[in-house]
């Protein structure tokens, strides 16, 4: 053992709840470990192959130890057998990713699952050994002489021609993995090939496409056009029909009004043909100058009537005054009867001639005859004559005597004359009076009836009458010229509706209706003609722009170009594969053969190995461990009955899995020499005899490896004490 490196101290900086610990140190024969239960025996077991292989992953079911405020880390240091501690070498590991620090050759002989099934011992261990004949092989061939033993050659080898033959998307080389990746690329070259037919088609098709979309750009463009037009001439339509409705409503109001001022005119005309006089009396401001001067002339000649009245009403009152005398009255009363009786005939007489003339007249008249006319006729003029003597009488004053008589005649005298003077002034009144009613008359004041204010307010209404008539006459000037003009404007938008008839018709045809209904009707008929063209034209466009872009792209695509270099890179893949197959499977027959050779030469004295161990375990009740002809192991005891590990109690099928592990390890020095045995309480199954027997076997395997046995039992402790007196004892 002297040279050989062996784990002298165990460094947990943090593992489990374990912080800056330190276990050991060991020595490079058999060492114990004790400690109660949960002192810390399993976590140092997994703290060594933890820093030698790795951590386990935090999702695996089993306990990783991981602290809870840190990351797994420790070292492991070790020692030269008979060295120096300077010469100590540690391997160290923090994270998994950072790897193993330190001196990694100590491990390069053994790999994490020969670890865990060799040199990480338990009680769940011992109940198996997997891969038997694959694990003694690998084993035995170790300290072959060569760099990499047979078995690991081979198991390379296998699995080189597993990645070969697999169908993981990992290998992509593997045989299989190329012959789907040439299906996978002819495939493609047929689609390809494909594809590039279908371009050509594509591209006959767009040659075809191209003059069809031209031509229903052309229609559809001349939809447009032809909507345009129906869609302006409909507004146009529109606004010049609103335009001769209105004209139309406006000539019917112009002509009731030009019907209703045109009797007003000449109603005015007719009230104002009465004052046609005043253009042959010099005009209407002469005759109100005449008639200022008639009117002042009237006024004196009012008054002068106004005071003979009051002279001729003193005049009566004083004659009144002698009536109201005695005499007078007495007088008075013959007076008045003599005048009531002269008035009766003056009255009764003629009346009587004038009633029997006239009935004579009408008689004759109705009659036809001239002489009873002629007779009616002399009739009237006699009772003319008698009425003309009558008034002469009443008349003609009373007949008066003596002083009386005087002052009476006195009296009326002055009377008669006052009366004469008002008879005079009211004559003269009357004659100018006549003279004005004349003028009037002639100036066409008659309805003035000779009265000057009367005169100058019909004046006034002649002027008025004159502004109406001037107004009215102007208003219906007026108005017939905006009946002119709106009949022009009528006539115009008339002309304007033909002319966009006949645009229409010149542009969509003679068969259109004449009307706004029609060129609606006829809109819409475009517009579903312009929706159809346009729903063509944008399949068109869609197909046109996906076969242009289709062939833009097929320009630059080398698909079936790189497609076929691929499957000429594959296919000579595939027979670098095929030829690296034939050399692994030669390889693989040679490697077989060779371990063949060397397992009929090391596996008899490991297994004679194994049985000596079993035996001494057993007591001597197992005798024998082999291997049946089918690669199975098999168990003799003293009986010579032979039964599999499957028909075995738990103790005595853990000890022979311990006993042959126990002889692969003594036989393979070789492998994991640098690596303890950690056995983690494997003897707690075992009775006293056979715990002893076990303690001895593994104190001859510490005699070439490194052993550490952790136990909670002190009875373990003791029997291997007892095998191995040299045994160091280490504490938790």
């Amino acid at each position: 053992m002297s040279g050989r490196r062996y784990l002298r101290i165990v460094r947990m900086d943090a593992f489990g709840a374990f912080s800056g610990k330190t276990v050991g140190p060991f020595g490079p024969g058999l060492n114990i470990v004790c400690g109660r239960n949960e002192a810390g025996k399993s976590t140092v077991a997994s703290f060594v192959g933890g820093v030698l292989f790795g951590w386990d992953d935090a999702r695996s079911r089993r306990n990783t130890y991981k602290p809870a405020a840190a990351a797994q880390a420790g070292a492991l240091l070790f020692a030269k057998v008979d060295g120096e501690r300077s010469d100590d070498a540690e391997l160290f590991r923090g994270r998994n990713v950072e790897g193993l620090q330190g001196p990694v050759e100590l491990v390069a002989d053994i790999d994490k699952d020969t670890y865990r099934t060799m040199f990480s011992l338990t009680s769940d261990e011992l109940r198996g050994l997997r891969n038997t004949p694959d694990m003694t092989a690998k084993l035995l061939t170790a300290g072959s002489g060569t760099e990499t033993g047979p078995a690991q050659a081979l198991a390379a080898v296998q699995e080189r021609l597993a990645e070969c033959l697999s169908r993981a998307a990992a290998f992509s080389d593997s045989i299989p993995n190329l012959k789907a990746e040439a299906d996978r690329l002819k495939a493609a070259i047929a689609q390809a090939s494909q594809e590039a037919n279908r371009l050509k088609a594509s591209e006959r098709e767009l040659c075809e496409l191209e003059p069809q979309q031209e031509k229903v750009a052309s229609l559809l463009k001349e939809a447009q056009s032809d909507i345009a037009l129906l869609t302006s001439s409909l507004e146009r339509l529109r606004t010049v029909g609103e335009r001769m409705a209105r004209d139309e409503e406006s000539l019917k109001d112009y002509e009731a009004d030009e019907k209703r001022l045109a009797e007003e005119v000449r109603a005015a005309e007719v009230a104002a043909a009465d004052f046609a006089g005043l253009d042959e009396a010099g005009g209407e401001q002469l005759v109100r100058e005449a008639l200022d001067r008639y009117g002042a002339e009237q006024t004196k000649r009012q008054h002068a009537v106004d005071a003979a009245r009051e002279r001729y009403l003193a005049s009566t009152a004083k004659l009144e005054a002698l009536r109201e005398s005695e005499e007078g009255r007495a007088a008075e009363r013959r007076d008045r009867q003599n005048r009531i009786l002269q008035v009766a005939i003056s009255i009764l007489m003629p009346a009587l001639f004038l009633l029997v003339g006239l009935g004579i007249f009408m008689d004759g008249h109705t009659r036809s005859t001239l002489s009873m006319v002629a007779l009616g006729s002399v009739f009237m003029v006699f009772a003319a004559i008698m009425a003309f003597a009558a008034l002469y009488l009443l008349l003609r004053p009373p007949d008066r005597k003596g002083a009386e008589r005087d002052r009476w005649e006195n009296a009326e005298w002055v009377m008669l004359q006052d009366k004469k003077m008002l008879l005079t002034c009211e004559e003269d009144r009357d004659a100018f009076a006549a003279q004005v009613s004349g003028y009037l008359d002639r100036a066409g004041l008659s309805a003035a009836r000779g009265s000057v204010g009367q005169a100058r307010s019909l004046l006034d209404a002649y002027g008025r009458d004159r502004e109406t008539v001037r107004g009215l006459q102007q208003r219906l000037q007026a108005i017939r010229s905006q009946y002119r003009k709106t009949a022009d404007d009528l006539a115009s938008a008339q002309q304007a509706q033909e002319q966009v008839y006949a645009r229409l018709e010149q542009r969509l045809g003679v068969g259109m209706e004449r009307s706004v209904d029609g060129v609606e009707r006829a809109l819409f008929r475009k517009e579903e003609e312009r929706a159809a063209y346009q729903e063509r034209s944008d399949q068109q466009n869609q197909l046109l722009g996906r076969l242009a872009q289709e062939l833009r792209q097929g320009e630059t695509r080398r698909e079936l170009d790189e497609l076929k270099l691929s499957f000429e890179l594959v296919s000579t893949r595939q027979a670098e594969a095929a030829r690296e197959l034939a050399r692994l499977l030669m390889a693989q027959r040679m490697l077989q053969s060779a371990i063949s050779a060397w397992e009929s030469t090391s596996q008899p004295e490991v297994y004679r190995k194994a049985s000596a161990l079993f035996s001494l375990m057993t007591d001597g009740k197992w005798e024998r461990v082999a291997l049946g002809p089918d690669g199975s192991l098999l168990a003799t005891n003293a009986a010579h009955v032979t039964l599999p590990p499957a028909k075995l109690s738990l103790s005595t099928c853990q000890q022979l899995y311990l006993s042959l592990r126990i002889a692969l390890l003594m036989s393979a020095e070789g492998v994991g020499s640098a690596i303890p045995v950690l056995a983690d309480d494997i003897l707690v199954n075992f009775d006293e005899k056979r715990r002893m027997g076990a303690a001895a076997a593994l104190a001859e395997l510490a005699k070439v490896r490194q052993v550490i046995v952790f136990t909670c039992h002190g009875d373990v402790a003791e029997a291997l004490k007892a095998a191995d007196p040299a045994a160091r004892e280490v504490d938790l």
